[in-house]
């Protein structure tokens, strides 16, 4: 019997998938021409549109389909995109939707301070299935946290309307403002709102939750006409003091990318209570009056030049400086707030700057010198021979303080605080580590440190299984490009997937020990064509730390998303490095 091999387009050194707790803005700025703001005054105008897509924990997300103003690409292997020719609406303003399969479909607003370019940064959570469930049965579901979801029997029909009924598939998905990344994050990348009298606003979130009812084949839900169904959303805890007893509740609308105000939320306890009567992303926010904040970030220890494609954080919004560095928002008015560099978004550089609340209709000018500081400076090399180019990232206090990837001649800088203790950790492209603890220099200079080696484990990574349909049989491997396994935050289960080229296995295991597993999920997008297998059975036989290696076994039937004739799915054997969630 012929084994059909599945090659990949995998760079040996590519970093892409592999790579730990990787926030990757440092490689976004090498191509971001120009930053944003939300929805302020101002004419139309062509831009072009750079950014970068990744998921929650920051790793490239490839070949994700970004689209705006009509037109669409693909990112690249390190999730970077450009758009040329965009046309802003009112406002300087342009929404651009990025999708993938596997992902929360992301839609953003993005806008340029000035100029003709606008940056972009995007993160995609995981599409990740909460529960399943009947729909005679209705189903309630709650995630850590409070976060609560309820649904009626009887109570779910198709998109269109039309009646359904069986096995739901309910995705639920919390986001907490007290979230750091919450900025980054929020759909529409803003917090632009309509009143039902259609007065614009700016919002001031108490929390989110998303909801998605599919089908096992992806077919979209909804509740019926109607039916209603209750959510929760957890108030965290620095907010509780000041959260009302009643709030609105705004929907996000896609085709606007603004959030739409309908129905309230009543406060019980530390959680809000509110009836929705369709699913999509809810959010309880106060509207508030609007102030307007703008600047120039420039680099202090360069002769003051102006810092492009940098992330600034002012309360809740995020926004990425222009060409000239500089950058424009409109945030709510009478809310102090903080206008913050993350550090591990700019290689250890930072500064925070606290600002009053801002009267309604001021405009306030902050222009900000990001400050020098103590940095580390050395070179990773293969064994000690070639040069190697990898991701670096410094640990302070067991958290990780700052990140880069290595220049073209593989080397490193990364700042810290003065003559403090910190480890450098250099990735290897399957999740291996090599840690340097070493000290920060105690004055605001440069210190090198020795060449980091970086040997790569030998090792097969690779899926292979026979499918079976009518009157045919075929022995499958997919190799040669990435193969990792990773473990959710809730460490309640583990996805590890296998892709080359446009070939892609995907095993969900529920669970993060070894052993036979008899509820497994197995997706495979084999030639152009989505197969999913429910309650597969995975065994499995290893299961490493990170670095380490996860294998198994898999079996299933399969059904494909679009007409078509089920699969069996046999002999499945996988071995993939376990990397860090």
């Amino acid at each position: 019997m012929e084994t059909t091999s599945i090659p990949g387009v995998f760079v040996r050194r590519a970093y892409c998938w592999a790579l730990l707790f990787v926030l990757f803005l440092a490689s976004c700025k090498k191509s971001n021409k120009s930053g944003g703001g939300n929805d302020l005054p101002g004419e139309r105008t062509i831009i072009t549109l750079k950014g970068c897509v990744v998921d929650e924990s920051g790793r490239p997300i490839k070949g994700a389909t970004v689209k705006a103003d009509g037109q669409q690409t693909t990112t690249a292997d390190n999730g970077t995109f450009t758009l040329f020719n965009i046309k802003t609406s009112s406002g300087s303003m342009v929404l651009v939707n990025c999708s993938r399969t596997g992902y929360r479909t992301q839609i953003r607003r993005a806008a340029t301070a000035g100029g003709n370019n606008a940056a972009l940064y995007v993160a995609m959570p995981y599409k990740d299935v909460t529960s399943t469930f009947q729909t005679t049965s209705g189903a309630t579901a709650e995630l850590p946290g409070g976060a609560t979801v309820q649904i009626p029997a009887n109570a779910v029909v198709k998109a269109d309307g039309s009646a359904y009924t069986g096995a739901v598939q309910l995705a639920v998905h919390h986001l907490s403002p007290d979230d750091p990344d919450f900025g980054l994050k929020i759909p529409g990348g803003d917090l632009s709102g309509v009143r039902t009298d259609n007065t614009p606003v700016v919002l001031y979130s108490f929390g989110m939750v998303d909801v998605e009812m599919t089908t096992a084949a992806g077919e979209k839900l909804q509740l019926k006409n109607g039916q209603t169904s209750n959510i929760k959303f957890p108030i965290a805890a620095d907010q509780r003091s000041m959260a009302p007893a009643e709030i609105p509740l705004w929907h996000f609308d896609e085709a606007t990318g603004l959030w739409k105000e309908e129905g309230k939320a009543t406060r019980q306890g530390d959680v809000y209570v509110g009836t929705v009567g369709h699913f999509s992303t809810w959010n309880v926010d106060a509207p508030l009056r609007t102030a307007t904040v703008k600047g120039r970030l420039t680099d202090a220890c360069a002769n003051g030049i102006p810092l492009r494609g940098v992330v600034l954080t002012l309360g809740q919004m995020s926004v990425q400086t222009d060409n000239d560095g500089n950058y424009l928002v409109r945030l709510p008015a009478g809310v102090p707030f903080t206008i913050s560099v993350d550090p591990r978004q700019n290689i250890g550089r930072t500064i925070s700057k606290e600002i009053a609340p801002l009267a309604e209709g001021a405009t306030s000018v902050q222009d900000i010198a990001l400050p020098c500081g103590a940095a580390l400076s050395g070179r990773i090399t293969q064994c000690g021979s070639s040069a190697f180019s990898t991701f670096v990232t410094l640990e302070l206090n067991g958290v990780v303080f700052a990140q880069t990837y290595t220049d073209v001649e593989n080397k490193f800088k990364l700042f810290g605080p003065k003559g403090a203790g910190v480890i450098v950790k250099a990735f290897n492209p399957v999740g291996g580590t090599v840690m340097v603890p070493t000290m920060m220099p105690d004055q605001e200079t440069v210190s090198n440190i020795p060449d980091i080696e970086i040997c790569e484990p030998e090792v097969n990574l690779e899926a292979t299984f026979m499918l079976r349909s009518v009157g045919s049989e075929q022995q499958y491997r997919i190799e040669g490009g990435t193969a990792i396994g990773v473990t959710d935050a809730g460490g309640s289960k583990t996805t590890c997937a296998v892709e080359a080229d446009d070939w892609r296995i995907s095993l969900t295991i529920p669970g993060i020990t070894e052993g036979n597993y008899q509820s497994g999920y197995i997706v495979l997008d084999f030639a152009n064509v989505r197969f999913i297998a429910e309650k597969a059975q995975i065994k499995v036989t290893r299961f490493g730390a990170i670095g380490e290696i996860i294998e198994g076994t898999f079996t299933g039937i399969a059904t494909p998303e679009s007409p078509g004739n089920k699969v069996e799915i046999l002999n499945g054997r996988f071995t993939v490095r376990r990397v860090a969630g």
